[in-house]
């Protein structure tokens, strides 16, 4: 049994679920998707889902779950089930898809916290941390500022006075794989039964701060 709390179950949800025409079935969260099906967990384990009839040809692609997604799904074997319907998105992280008509596709939902990771390299660019900013107060969703690879050497001065006029706006970390403690800090300001997303340019050094938490 999976203690659903953990991962950000709560009473308004509980709430949501019973407005829906299908709250006698199970729920869960949408941890992965691909190009047809989810990954759902759920209290009795995780589930391989695809979408009911209804939900696939009855909206549009913009509906379709996200990463993060509450649904309420039916098992219908060990580990495979049926998605019927999806609770109301919170604190949601989109894409603009470019076009002859702009839409925006979410990529993930119900976020408490953003991690904007930048290196303290060429790649360095305040404004881009600025644009998502923006975008996160939208939504409601906690921005933080991780710098990376401070064992490579930057112009502390010149960074502090870059980012001066964030410091009030959000938390900064500085970090290097190098050094454990810093990873320690960051580790101590992720708790538990959040959410949490990290966003970045390529090369950045994502994925190592990851591993590495």
């Amino acid at each position: 049994m999976n203690d659903i709390q953990l991962y950000g179950w709560n009473e308004e949800l509980f709430r949501q679920k019973q407005e829906s025409n299908y709250n006698g079935f199970m729920h869960g969260r949408v941890t992965v998707t691909h190009r047809t099906c989810y990954e759902v967990i759920s209290e009795t384990g995780h589930y391989t889902c695809e979408l009911t009839g209804n939900m696939l040809y009855g909206r549009d692609v913009s509906e379709y779950p996200c990463t993060g997604d509450w649904v309420i799904f039916q098992p219908i074997d060990a580990d495979k089930g049926i998605i019927l319907d999806r609770l109301p998105r919170a604190k949601t992280l989109y894409r603009l898809k470019s076009g002859s008509v702009s839409a925006r596709q979410a990529i993930a939902s119900h976020i408490d916290k953003a991690f904007i990771v930048q290196s303290l390299d060429s790649s360095f660019n305040v404004r881009r941390v600025e644009r998502f900013m923006l975008q996160l107060s939208e939504e409601n969703i906690q921005p933080v500022l991780i710098l990376t690879k401070t064992d490579l050497g930057f112009d502390a001065r010149e960074i502090e006075k870059a980012i001066a006029h964030l410091f009030h706006k959000m938390s900064v970390f500085y970090t290097s794989i190098e050094s454990p403690e810093s990873i320690a800090r960051l580790r101590e300001f992720i708790y538990v039964r959040e959410t949490v997303v990290f966003t970045g340019m390529s090369g950045v050094g994502k994925s190592t701060l990851i591993n590495a938490l």
